[in-house]
């Protein structure tokens, strides 16, 4: 008796496990493949071309693999009910993120120290200035405060990582003459508490929210206004500025994206801070070579109803250029931006100060350096505004 119960347990699992691989198989012929993951914001596997080439050599059964993991059916549930699990288990870090009990997200502490990478930078970065300076035109750095490196969220028991340290490094090699600079989250450290800097953020987020960015633009005027000859006043104040917030969108933050927004991000606030004059809808704006108006490449996920919403549905997505024409300076004065996305919530309010603006990513501009494309372009300021995690690599490709 009991060996049939035993032989009938053998032949029931090798039946479910057949069941199961055959019930996988035709999912995957008869269902279309998922080209993206929106959350992990990547390509995913595609089926492997079954070929005796790609049999032979073994390629195949890599790629099947991949194929088959990317494709898994009801892959994002089973993610998000992973996650849920190690949330409710207490675990410090859930995908490499901590989540505090007030929601707040933030990645582990990277304790890396590129000293080499971040030195071949600011060399780079200093020969780059200096040809500027030599062809008369004005070079200054904005270091913008990230998150990681400016609000204190981990608890004690976590050894703090060496974001500021690099930075210092990164800006202890500045050739400060030909590169007049702030360094925006040390004026924050020096003028906010803690508790007022978590203001200036998204909890769920990697970047600043408007209150944050405005005070940052703000701290990049002042130095605009203190060294540049072509900075031209607008705006001064914050009673020119009206802040309105859609606090009735759901905010899809970047870092709770990753952990399948399984963290509660109700309490996000969602606003923009633009100038009471309407300065911003008389610019003339080409995006990408086409004209565009100011709402069709701002604020897009609150002027089109947009829902839910993410941080460049709420100011500027990423692109390779933008140009803007500011009828109201009439003073030439031609500013290049070199960015990245935290510049997004401000390049339109630097543009106020001068009468042609660009806005340039080298991230997204891998068909020429920097170098070749202002070769035929006329600048008389070039502004960095760089988030102070942007230490190195590809932002620093000017040649």
């Amino acid at each position: 008796m009991i060996q049939r119960f035993e032989k009938a347990r053998k032949w029931l699992l090798i039946i479910l496990f057949f069941a199961f691989l055959f019930t996988m198989l035709f999912y995957l012929t008869v269902s279309a493949d998922i080209e993206v993951s929106k959350v992990e914001k990547r390509d995913l596997a595609q089926n492997p071309d079954l070929s005796i080439e790609n049999v032979s050599s073994g390629e195949y059964m890599d790629q099947f693999e991949e194929y088959f993991l990317d494709q898994f059916p009801g892959r994002n549930v089973w993610l998000k009910s992973y996650l849920q699990y190690q949330q409710m288990t207490n675990k410090t870090y859930i995908f490499d993120f901590y989540v505090s009990d007030s929601n707040w997200i933030i990645p582990k502490p990277s304790y890396s120290r590129p000293s080499d990478k971040i030195k071949s930078a600011v060399h780079d970065l200093n020969k780059f200035a200096s040809d500027m300076r030599e062809e008369g035109k004005e070079v200054y750095y904005a270091s913008l405060p990230h998150k990681v490196n400016t609000v204190d969220i981990l608890p004690s028991y976590i050894k703090e990582g060496t974001g500021i340290q690099n930075k210092e490094y990164f800006l202890s090699e500045f050739d400060h003459e030909k590169i007049p600079l702030v360094d925006v989250g040390k004026e924050f450290k020096e003028e906010y508490t803690n508790d007022e800097l978590k203001d200036f953020y998204f909890k769920t987020d990697h970047h600043w929210n408007i209150i944050g960015a405005y005070k940052g633009y703000k701290k990049v005027t002042e130095l605009l206004a203190a060294k540049s000859d072509y900075y031209t006043e607008a705006n001064e104040n914050e009673s020119d500025y009206e802040l309105n917030c859609e606090n009735d969108k759901q905010f899809i933050g970047s870092y709770n994206n990753q952990l399948y927004l399984t963290v509660d991000a109700s309490d996000e606030e969602t606003c923009h801070m633009l100038p009471t004059d309407q300065t911003f809808d008389n610019y003339k704006i080409t995006w990408n070579g086409k004209d565009r108006t100011f709402k069709q490449v701002y604020g897009t996920g609150i002027f089109r109803d947009k829902n839910p919403i993410e941080f460049g549905d709420l100011y500027m997505n990423n692109t390779a250029e933008v140009t803007i024409e500011n009828p109201a300076v009439e003073k030439e004065s031609r500013v290049l931006i070199l960015k990245d996305s935290y510049a997004n919530p401000i390049a339109f309010h630097v543009a106020q100060h001068f009468s042609n603006t660009t806005v340039y990513d080298i991230r997204y501009n891998d068909d020429q350096t920097l170098t070749e494309y202002m070769k035929d372009k006329d600048f008389d300021v070039v502004l960095f505004l760089y988030n102070d995690t942007m230490l190195q690599g590809e932002p620093f490709r000017f040649s």
